[in-house]
């Protein structure tokens, strides 16, 4: 029965609209939606609105207009059509009766057009409200960011209250100048609003005023005064995409470097089956032993021996039968040495064929270990060393055997020589013998002094010449038997190394692709655009390293080899012809496995990727170069008035605990403050984003609506954009 999951839940985010009211104003707009396409990986549920009151003669005909472009795009917000194209990035809304309206004032440019604005905007605002509210049952939380140099903090603080007394939840508040009293460019100081402000539109941070202070329902009663919260953020874009990319090249080579990896065969002489003569134990036979000594033993023992010699004995061959004697002797000599022949041929024969068969199964069954092993990984370099140690192995018994066989050739050559002479001096005493007729006979009978002499030739010379015969054809046949053993031997270890050889080229011919195909993915390697710090060459390295399984995957089983078998040396399976050979099938193969591999990847946030490149102590100084770079965009702190410092970690889609990642960067940041973390540090999962983690720092400040300068002032200096990690 298939097990039923229920599909993940959607990350939940909010919708915005954005009323613009100045160049500055439009920048940072513009740049925080840059950042929202980027973290969400999607287009925001966020419109922008350019506001056109200026509060002059025509301004209300202005504000009608930008009050009907702010209803039309909280119409559009709110539509079907959204909310579908929302769902299908992976999102959902996370409060459906709710429309954020942020509204950024540039204060940085023309005072006097800021001022004539002040008296229009802030009307729109409960005017928006109402109006959508009516129409779509909706409300609109209003929160206000005002654009702000120090020296323009009197029409800032007339901003913050009248944004308060028009409805605002909260008001913000970021110029060029930061909290370290250090100025920065427009386009760099911009751009840390701009972060600051998608930071709160697409997380959950609430920031707690202080007691009566910084509440839109508790007015000013001070007219010169205004209050809001300074900001400013740092974002780390998570390069998941490129580590993806890098770790993939990287667990790809890795695997090569696992399956060619060079070993030394004496460091494997455990499981190495390869042994030599001397290494063979005398009741056991190995299947890959090359020992031509022991295997000339074997085939001897298997092979019928040659028949012992004839003894002539006591026997007396009638006198008309001494002159065909060696003949008869010869003809004898031939059928027994026919006979033993035929009764040595077809041991001999099956032995060879049992040993180049039991060879190649042995040779077959180290393959199947090493590169289809049970449990690992295939041990690719180890079974080319054993092969090239067994060919050359091979090699030299092939000698050694070619030695034996001369010098069997050579004692054949003399028992045949000795087989002929010993029958010539046969030929030679019988044919000195009478023949057997009447007349020599007669002639014997009538010369008494020969009689002697040929009974000496008959009784003591023919014996012995007739043995000597015998014993000759015997070493002859012996001599014979070796010669053909060492014939066989030779014949075997000749198959065994065509067979070797065989073997060889193949696992050569594949290692040889597989060197091939990592030199393609080094080539891809140096293609790719390496990620920003701290992900350095050791982490990916290390992370590439971590993924490699324990044991050889079978979805690897069809790397093939390519070359002129055309079939893969792991299963004997067809493999399709590929442009570019077997290096770059192999390649396919691999990074095909490799990108399905990295599956868990997708799942990472800006907080893994982070916290999986340093130990706590450099995770900490990192993490404290990001919070020096997020410090508040306002030279005025009041410490008595409240701050804070938000670690915003990107959570998983439906997921709402911390991960250990997480975990370790709050931890790592508190390290680093060496603070306690309830005196001014959370923690709080983005709603959305998976790509970026940030770090929104915010100060409660006062700002003094009055002419007067107090002691509070101080010399700002210049600074320039700093890298931050």
């Amino acid at each position: 029965m298939t097990e039923q999951t229920s599909p993940p839940a959607p990350r939940r985010i909010r919708r915005a609209v954005i009323l613009m009211a100045g160049p500055a104003a439009e920048a940072v707009a513009g740049e925080m939606q840059a950042l929202s396409r980027a973290w969400l990986g999607a287009e925001p549920p966020l419109a922008a609105v350019r506001c056109a009151a200026q509060g002059d003669a025509g301004g209300e005909e202005e504000m009608a207009a930008t009050l009907s472009a702010l209803s039309q795009a909280c119409d559009c917000l709110a539509s079907g059509e959204a909310s579908g194209r929302l769902r299908a990035a992976g999102y959902a809304l996370a409060r459906q009766d709710e429309i954020q309206l942020w509204a950024v004032v540039d204060i940085t440019g023309d005072l006097e057009s800021s001022t004539r604005r002040l008296q229009t905007l802030p009307a729109l605002l409960p005017r928006l409200a109402e109006a959508v509210w009516r129409r779509l049952r909706i409300h609109v939380t209003t929160r206000g960011l005002l654009l702000a140099e120090p020296e323009a903090e009197k029409l800032a603080a007339k901003w913050a209250r009248a944004l308060v007394n028009a409805g605002a939840e909260q008001v913000f508040i970021a110029g060029p100048v930061d909290a370290a009293r250090l100025c920065w460019e427009p386009g760099a100081w911009q751009a840390r609003a701009a972060t600051a402000l998608a930071t709160l539109l697409w997380s959950d941070v609430a920031l707690q005023a202080p007691a009566g202070r910084l509440s839109h329902e508790a007015p000013a009663e001070d007219g010169n005064t205004g209050e809001a919260w300074s900001i400013g953020a740092a974002a780390w874009q998570a390069p998941l995409t490129q580590i993806r990319q890098q770790v993939a090249v990287r667990c790809a080579m890795e695997i090569v470097e696992q399956l060619i990896g060079q070993e030394r065969i004496l460091e494997d002489s455990a499981t190495s089956q390869i042994l030599v003569d001397a290494d063979l134990p005398p009741w056991e036979m190995p299947g890959l032993a090359v020992a031509p000594g022991r295997h000339r033993l074997i085939l001897e023992g298997a092979v019928p021996p040659e028949p012992p010699a004839e003894v002539w004995g006591r026997q007396r061959p009638a006198w008309h039968a001494l002159p065909k004697l060696p003949a008869v002797l010869r003809t004898a000599a031939g059928k027994r040495a026919a006979q033993a022949h035929a009764e040595q041929y077809t041991p001999r024969g099956e032995w060879l064929d049992g040993q180049v068969t039991a060879w190649k199964t042995a040779l077959e069954q180290l393959r199947r270990e090493r590169l289809m092993p049970a449990a690992g990984w295939p041990r690719a370099g180890l079974y080319q060393q054993e092969l090239e140690a067994l060919t050359a192995q091979l090699q030299a018994a092939c000698v050694t055997i070619e030695d034996w066989l001369e010098e069997a050739g050579q004692r054949f050559a003399g028992a045949e020589t000795a087989v002929a002479q010993a029958l010539l001096t046969l030929e030679e005493l019988c044919a000195g013998f009478p023949t057997p007729t009447w007349a020599a006979a007669r002639a014997i009978l009538v010369r008494p002094w020969c009689w002697l002499a040929i009974a000496w030739a008959y009784w003591i010379m023919l014996p012995r010449h007739a043995q000597k015969y015998l014993d000759a054809a015997y070493h002859q046949g012996q001599a014979r038997w070796l010669e053909a053993n060492a014939h066989a031997l030779r014949q075997a270890y000749l198959a065994m190394a065509q067979v070797a050889h065989d073997y060889r080229d193949e696992i050569k011919e594949w290692v040889g692709a597989l060197g091939e195909a990592q030199a393609k993915l080094a080539e891809q390697l140096k293609e790719l655009d390496a990620p920003p710090e701290p992900w350095a060459e050791a982490e990916l390295q290390r992370l590439a390293k971590s993924l490699l399984p324990d044991a050889w995957p079978a979805a690897l089983a069809t790397l093939c080899s390519g070359g002129s078998h055309e079939r893969s040396i792991l299963n004997g399976t067809p493999q399709p012809a590929v442009e570019g050979g077997a290096a770059t099938l192999a390649a396919a193969h691999l990074l095909g496995w490799v990108e399905n591999r990295l599956g868990d990847l997708a799942t990472w946030t800006a907080a893994d990727c982070l916290a999986n490149t340093a130990d706590d102590v450099e995770l900490a100084q990192r993490l404290g170069s990001l919070a020096d770079t997020a410090l508040p965009l306002w030279p005025e702190t009041d410490q008595e008035a409240g701050a804070a410092l938000w670690l915003i970690c990107p959570s998983r889609a439906g997921e709402q605990t911390y991960h250990p990642a997480e975990e370790r960067l709050q931890a790592s940041l508190q390290a680093w403050a060496s603070l306690p973390a309830a005196a001014w540090l959370q923690t709080h999962a983005a709603a959305g984003s998976a790509s970026a983690l940030l770090l929104l720092r915010a100060t409660a400040v006062r700002l003094d609506g009055t002419d007067s300068e107090d002691e509070r002032s101080a010399p700002i200096e210049s600074a320039q954009t700093q890298e931050v990690i």
